[in-house]
């Protein structure tokens, strides 16, 4: 409803049309401002609050990975599918390894299951042949790539009753853009009636069906890809409104339970016909159905083959797999212990063969589970099309990792010819199998994605055991994950005295237990950034190195790598196929060994420039002309720079206490002489110079200077006069001007505001400068400061990237990062850390690097795929690394293998290692059997815990029976566990100090849970651990005590001096330790309604979140825990989390809910916590942490000291951001704005009912913003989607009950940016929110 008032706008009384919501909000806010904070306390008044959701990285796993061309034919693809999201990735030829390209998860549901129509799979263009291809298509003037309809297209249905087909393509600027159309499906009542649960696709790309769980099933009908193409492809763009793959559809029934659907391929020269079949399962009797039609005719002649289908086999009444064979419309059976193969279904009664191969392989792990591991999918490799024509090649996978391969033939009786063993894959497999295409001329690439394991890329050679390529990272399940600040171990002055370093130092580190198993199960260090993945590592015997250098080798046959040591330098040769490293110490080479090198380089010829600080020489290394030497007979050389493409040559000479620079070019004529002539006058420089480098812009060299004094000089080079002063600045620091700064290193990079100036100061700060040249004058040069970015706290090393123009690598201290500016906007730089990954050593630790270099793209430089390479130095360790960030920054894991499945992680300050429970499998054979695939002998389950160093090798401490302390690591590193029982399971683990006096005790605490199977029951025990590191670096583990209970500990917490608070079954007990005496006095007890699985302690209050009552506060005093507060909604609680300082508790649920939970200052007479605001998400939240896990120059930009985190049992990560009234008002604006834009939202704004824009706090769950959205809308344009939703009138189908006129919808936009980013005057609001967003959004890792 809307009224017409007078407001005062500028002085004017102005009449206005205003929403009755508007109205209220206006009211709130004015009611608020006139109520001091003071009144609100004491009034115990509920603050009005929000919450921002944002995910920094969705979960690891995937349900399906499908090889699909759908952005262009000639990308090779590979689409994986999660839960509510897809990514693809493109396969490299080249090496056989995955590149990210894009992500899209705007579906707003859960995708049920995917499939892939259109052109069959072509295998990949091998060698010469593609390079052949790739040059006549350059030449070619045709359809540019990015208009161009492609071969595939992906399927998709949704748990929104949604039929989805998407395919994508590059843009002109190489953004990957998608295209989808959306066709409802069928709506039922019933669940299981819902269509989406199968989807099947005719080899020919003729036909869909969509099948429910049970009941029913549609087809349709599809328009050939040629057809798409005519509706879709226009002279320079494609018309997304022409997308509509179905021609025809229709929706049938039948009774039973659908367990598997597929199309089989036709015969042999009758191409028009289509069989569908299905395996339904009734009245306990499993049959199989087919139908057939003329593609040719209308679906309404499809047509069921017999009445009542086709029964099959007791063994196969539950079929596993069904996979249509490609020869003779034949299909076959995977099921446990056999595999069956039908023929002849045309006829109605097919004929069937089987055999059986269930006792031929045992399990990879036996005793990981009680059953047999089950077959779960499989992959169909690309052969030569005279192979398949009579042949079919298929490979099966099982769950525990064994992959086995068919040959199937015509001619064979069974037609399955061959059944053998292809090799075992590293991992635990699910739905996620494929074959990838590398060409025909190749081996067979497989593809896993891990199931509670880390998946990955193998290649199978024949009769060789299958080559690990690449890791597909999998941390999930996430059972828990804490954030803890490590101290290195060079800031501590002993290892004993950890707990008195000022942690505040360092950053939080994100650890995660995550995994199950005795080979998966570790502890994973969750790092945000660029991955880069290392190739050749080469020992190096000198550790001091200072710079490093690329050089080609004109031989071809392979690359030159010249280190400069602090006294000397020296020269490295690695062949093309990085096996072989060589020393060059030669004087041969032409090159000064005995001097520091100062700048190297190579010119376009090849020809090698050294300047060393006493001497200038040029070789080619490998012949003896042209060669040239010059040594600095006076003084001595101070600083250099080279310029390969122009030969040219800058040098600061010290003689005495003068200081000149000198240019200089070098030129070789005819005959091979090279000569290096001196361009103008020196240059008299006041101050000495802390590098120097030299750049073109606007077709003009210049060099830069960076000096000692604080100021950057910028120099023009003249052929007749040299290097001619243009410009000097004074680098000031801010906000003290009276300071200056030191540029050690800078850099020239280009972005979509021009040229930019990168400096890397000495105090660990980053300056950019944008260089303004005038067009119509050389001599006009002008700097302008743009961006101050904190790096670090030492100096700032820049280096040009050599394959982008618009980046560069940084180098600070253990900082390790890339800068990059966008190419098409004027958008502040985006700093992302570079993390090296072996693919062999999951664990590999990042150190500190003392320099880095590139390889360049050169036409004298044989690579072999080594342009692009990354060269960094750490330690005596010259590592080859190729960087992977087509994709952006992401997650990149670190994987620490515990030996079992863990359960519970904390990090012990006193030790500064991480503390790990885990459960460890033991199995203990004692008989033989000949059925392989039972698990022989005893098989139990027992708790333990380890003692990780994150920056050192595990330290393992089991838990058993018996045994003793480890004194050395020859012994045992067993630890006594008392009454240790198989199936016992720790719950809790805390890191308990009890205080007395001036002395602490240490110990490990952990709460246990044991099944008791006589008479059924469930107990559990509380367990004291002391742990203490000695003078050789390893830890001590002694139990101290333990204290039985009759019913499971749930959960424990320190309180006070020396009590712990825990839960045992429902009751809530509070023990306190006597330390002089060493006695626990009385308990203090509580009965709860359920038992609690979460405590946490803020003096004198206690927070307890039960497994049904959510979240119950009590406070201890006069030896009684008496309730307060309590969730008015009794949840199935979680986990919880104190915000400091807020009085807020953010509490989890079952339901997939996070609540703000507000305790008053005071004791009131509702006992219910106010409930601030809810915001529900795909997932529940398992567990929430806080921690300083900030880079530093996000840390400049965030208005919050820490970060919250949360995370969910299949290893999605949120973060959680509390927002006042007035942002909360601002944002949520925003939102219900963006989810009316079919470009942000293209799915879920089909579903939405036109709704209000102003934001209401009538319901709890509208106090939530969805970040993830917002950051779609940065994402897709930012400033100018925005300001076309605020200024353009939406269609009718897009428009809103309130603010439906653009001069209003924009005045109460730019009011609630007055109001939430302050009465600043704001030139262009739109510009100020989507500044805001962005900086809110970025991930804090």
């Amino acid at each position: 409803m809307s009224v017409q008032t007078r407001v005062l706008v500028n002085g004017q009384w102005t009449t206005r049309t205003m929403d009755i919501h508007h109205i209220l909000a206006k009211n709130r806010e004015e009611e608020s401002a006139e109520l001091p904070a003071k009144v609100l306390e004491e009034n115990n008044t509920p603050p009005v609050m929000g919450i921002l959701t944002r995910t920094i990285t969705r979960s690891p796993l995937y349900n399906w990975i499908i090889p699909a061309r759908i952005r262009h034919k000639d990308k090779n693809d590979v689409v994986c599918i999660g839960d509510n999201f897809i990514e693809i990735k493109e396969l490299l030829a080249d090496d056989g390894h995955l590149q990210d390209v894009i992500t899209k998860a705007d579906f707003g549901s859960t995708i049920r299951t995917a499939r892939v129509f259109g052109t069959a799979r072509k295998p990949a263009v091998p060698g010469l042949d593609a390079f052949i291809k790739r040059e006549s298509e350059e030449m070619e003037l045709d359809t540019p790539r990015e208009q161009e309809v492609p071969p595939q297209i992906l399927v998709l249905t949704l748990e929104s009753k949604e039929l989805v087909f998407l395919f994508a393509f590059e843009d002109g600027h190489g953004q990957v853009k998608f295209i989808a159309s959306h066709r409802p499906l069928p709506d039922q009542r019933s669940y299981l009636e819902q269509h989406g649960k199968h989807v099947a696709v005719d080899p020919k790309s003729r036909a869909l069906a969509v099948a429910a769980c049970e009941g029913l099933f549609s087809l349709y009908a599809l328009k050939s890809m040629d057809q798409l193409r005519r509706d879709m492809e226009y002279p320079g763009f494609l018309d997304p409104n022409g997308f509509n793959p179905i021609k025809e559809e229709r929706h049938l029934s039948l009774d039973g339970v659908i367990l598997k659907m597929e199309f089989l391929y036709p015969p042999t020269g009758d191409d028009q016909h289509v069989i569908l079949m299905l395996i339904v399962s009734q009245d306990n009797q499993t049959r199989l159905l087919w139908y057939d039609w003329d593609s040719s005719t209308s679906l309404r002649t499809a047509g069921r083959l017999g009445t009542f289908g086709q029964p099959v086999m007791k063994l196969e009444q539950l079929p596993l797999l069904l996979i249509p064979l490609t020869i003779s419309t034949a299909f076959m059976l995977i099921c446990e212990k056999t595999i069956s193969v039908y023929r002849d279904v045309l006829t109605g009664n097919a004929t069937r063969k089987s055999i059986s191969f269930h006792s031929r392989d045992a399990p990879v792990r036996p005793g990981s589970s009680r059953r047999a591991p089950l077959w779960t999918h499989w992959a169909r490799p690309v052969r030569r099309e005279a192979h398949t024509s009579k042949h079919d090649d298929l490979y099966i996978c099982r769950e525990d990792g064994m992959v086995r391969f068919l040959e199937i033939s015509e001619e064979s009786e069974i037609m399955v010819d061959a059944s053998m063993k292809a090799g075992i894959l590293g991992c635990n497999i699910d739905t996620a199998f494929a074959s990838l295409d590398l060409g025909l001329d190749r081996d067979d690439l497989l593809i896993a994605g891990g199931d509670m394991s880390d998946g990955g890329l193998y290649l199978f050679q024949a009769r060789q055991s299958p080559e690990y390529v690449q890791c597909v990272p999998n941390w999930a399940p996430t059972i828990d994950f804490i954030t803890a600040a490590v101290v290195p171990d060079e800031n501590l002055v002993s290892r004993r005295n950890s707990s008195n370093v000022d942690v505040s130092l360092f950053r939080d580190r994100i650890f995660a237990g995550a995994g199950r198993g005795w080979q998966d199960g570790a502890v994973v260090e969750l790092r945000f950034g660029l991955q880069a993945r290392m190739g050749t590592t080469i020992d190096l015997e000198d550790s001091g190195i200072l710079r490093l250098w690329t050089l080609p080798d004109l031989a071809g046959e392979g690359l030159y790598f010249l280190l400069s040591h602090s006294s000397h330098s020296s020269l490295l040769h690695l062949s093309t196929d990085t096996s072989t490293v060589s020393g060059e110490h030669d004087e041969l080479t032409g090159l000064d060994f005995n001097s520091t090198t100062l700048a190297a380089g190579a010119t376009l010829d090849g020809l090698i420039i050294q300047v060393t600080e006493t001497s200038v020489r040029s070789s080619t290394i490998v012949t003896s002309k042209p060669r040239f030497s010059w040594s600095c007979e006076a003084g001595k050389i101070v600083a250099a720079t080279i310029h390969g493409g122009t030969s040219s040559i800058v040098t600061a000479l010290r003689i005495g206490d003068e200081i000149t620079m000198h240019l200089g070019r070098m030129v070789v004529d005819d005959n091979l002489t090279v000569t290096m002539s001196e361009l103008g006058n020196a240059s008299i420089l006041q101050s000495e110079p802390t590098c120097l480098a030299m750049d073109i812009l606007g077709g003009t060299l210049y060099v830069f200077v960076g000096t000692a004094a604080g100021t950057l000089q910028i120099f023009r080079m003249s052929l007749d006069s040299g290097l001619i002063p243009m410009l000097e600045q004074t680098l000031v620091l801010e906000p003290d001007p009276a300071t200056f700064a030191v540029c050690e290193s800078l850099a020239v990079a280009t972005s979509g505001e021009g040229v930019m100036l990168v400096c890397g100061l000495r105090n660990g700060c980053l300056e950019v400068f944008h260089a303004a040249i005038d067009q119509n004058s050389v001599v006009e040069l002008s700097l302008s400061r743009k961006h101050s970015i904190t790096i670090g706290t030492t100096s700032v090393t820049v280096e040009l990237d050599r394959m982008r123009s618009n980046a560069a690598f940084l180098l600070c201290g253990d900082e390790f990062c890339r800068l990059e500016f966008s190419l098409h906007d004027r958008d502040a730089p985006t700093v992302h850390r570079i993390w090296l990954t072996d693919r062999i050593r999951m664990a590999y630790n990042q150190k500190s690097m003392q320099t880095i270099a590139q390889v360049g793209s050169q036409r004298h430089l044989d690579t072999s795929g080594m342009v692009g390479s990354l060269i960094c130095i750490s330690g005596t360790e010259l590592i080859m690394a190729t960087l992977d960030d087509e994709g952006g920054a992401r997650v990149v894991p670190r994987r620490i293998t515990v030996g079992g499945t863990p359960t519970r992680l904390i990090f012990s300050r006193h030790l500064n290692k991480l503390v790990v429970g885990y459960t460890k499998l033991e199995v203990k054979p004692t008989r033989h059997t000949n059925d392989h695939h039972r698990s022989t002998g005893k098989r139990s389950l027992r708790p333990t815990f380890k003692v990780i160093d994150p920056d050192r090798d595990p330290m393992k401490f089991e838990l058993e029976d018996s045994g003793n302390v480890a004194t050395s690591p020859s012994e045992s590193t067993r630890n006594l566990f008392p009454t240790g029982k198989p199936g016992e399971r720790i719950l809790g683990m805390l890191e308990w100090s009890p205080t007395e006096a001036n002395r602490t005790y240490h110990m490990v605490v952990l709460s246990t849970i044991v099944h008791r199977s006589s008479p059924p029951k469930a107990v559990g025990r509380m367990l004291f651990f002391n742990v203490r590191e000695n003078n050789e670096g390893r830890v001590d583990v002694k139990l101290k005590h333990q204290i039985k209970h009759d019913k499971p500990v749930y959960s424990v917490a320190a309180f006070g001096a020396s009590s712990l608070i825990y839960c045992s079954g429902n009751e809530l007990i509070v023990q306190t330790l006597r330390l002089p005496d060493k006695k626990w006095l009385r308990p203090v007890k509580h009965m709860l309604g359920s038992p609690s699985i979460h405590i946490s302690v803020v003096e004198p209050f206690v927070y307890v979140t039960t497994a049904r009552h959510s979240l119950t506060i009590l406070k201890y005093e006069d030896d009684q825990l008496r309730p307060q507060f309590s969730d008015r909604v009794a949840r199935d609680g979680m986990h919880h989390l104190n915000i400091p300082d807020s009085n807020i508790t953010l509490v989890s649920d079952k339901a997939c809910s996070v609540v703000g939970l507000w305790q008053p200052p005071r004791r009131r007479t509702e006992s219910s916590a106010t409930t601030l605001f809810e915001a529900v998400l795909p997932v529940s939240i398992t567990r929430l942490r806080r921690g300083v896990v900030s880079t530093p120059w996000r840390a400049a930009q965030s208005s919050q000291h820490e970060a919250i985190l949360g995370s969910s049992a299949d290893g999605t990560f949120y973060q959680f951001i509390i927002l006042s009234e007035t942002r909360w008002r601002l944002l949520r604006f925003i939102q219900n704005m963006t989810g009316r834009n079919p470009l942000i939202c293209p799915f879920e704004y089909l579903n939405k009912p036109r709704k209000h824009i102003e934001p209401s706090t009538v319901k709890k769950h509208n106090m939530h913003v969805d970040g993830d959205m917002l950051y779609r809308l940065i994402a897709s344009g930012g400033t100018t989607v925005l300001r076309a939703m605020l200024e353009q009138e939406p269609l009718p189908e897009h428009r809103f009950f309130d603010y439906d006129s653009a001069a209003v919808r924009y005045e109460r936009f730019s009011e609630l940016v007055d109001d939430a980013l302050g009465e600043g005057g704001h030139a262009d609001p739109v510009q100020a929110a989507v500044n805001f967003m962005r900086t809110l959004l970025q991930p804090e890792m």
